[in-house]
């Protein structure tokens, strides 16, 4: 004798069917893909760095992370007088830039319309005071600019890292160019 799928459930106590249909609708309705959230939150200062011509010659960044990374980060370091020296961040610093490479730093700079490219970073360094470790770096661009628009995107694509513009901290160091504008698109 064949048995159909309604003669097994028939069979089932009621309490025992009721919480497999209620388990298998909730798979189906909560079965949706996770979307991306930070795991790490950072306020950026960026400036533009100019040679004596006038001439774009990098971004000088500065990242503040949060506390509780901070503290993720620089555990088994035990800070003196909450400060740790950079020689003891030092190899810290540059597990941290050169795993931003190939992410492009999170940095993409369009200059007069085209995209700039960038060399790898040679001057970094942390700092940590006061519970808050702040990565410092320079990226320095392939090939001057005398750029009459910029347009500077910064941040993560996968969204691990919340990066926070420092909007009363985006500057220039050197000679900015004259007639250049800077656009702000947050």
């Amino acid at each position: 004798m064949k048995r159909s799928v309604g003669d097994i459930m028939l069979k089932v106590p009621w309490r025992a069917s009721t919480y497999l249909v209620l388990s298998l609708l909730s798979l189906s309705i909560g079965g949706r893909s996770a979307t991306a959230h930070p795991h790490v939150w950072a306020t950026m200062r960026i400036e533009l760095v100019y040679d004596p011509g006038g001439f774009v010659t990098g971004l000088r960044h500065s990242w503040q992370f949060d506390e509780m990374f901070s503290a993720f980060a620089t555990s088994g370091l035990e800070p003196r007088d909450g400060v740790l020296p950079g020689t003891r961040l030092a190899p810290l610093a540059e597990r941290y830039v050169s795993s931003l490479k190939p992410y492009g730093y999170f940095t993409r700079l369009i200059a007069n319309g085209a995209t700039a490219s960038f060399d790898d970073p040679t001057v970094y360094r942390l700092e940590y005071e006061n519970g808050v470790l702040t990565l410092h770096f320079t990226l320095p661009l392939k090939a001057p600019l005398k750029a009459m628009s910029l347009e500077l995107k910064v941040y993560d694509p996968v969204y691990f890292v919340d990066l926070v513009i420092d909007g009363a901290r985006f500057g220039a160091a050197g000679r900015c160019a004259s007639g250049l504008s800077i656009f702000d698109r947050r």
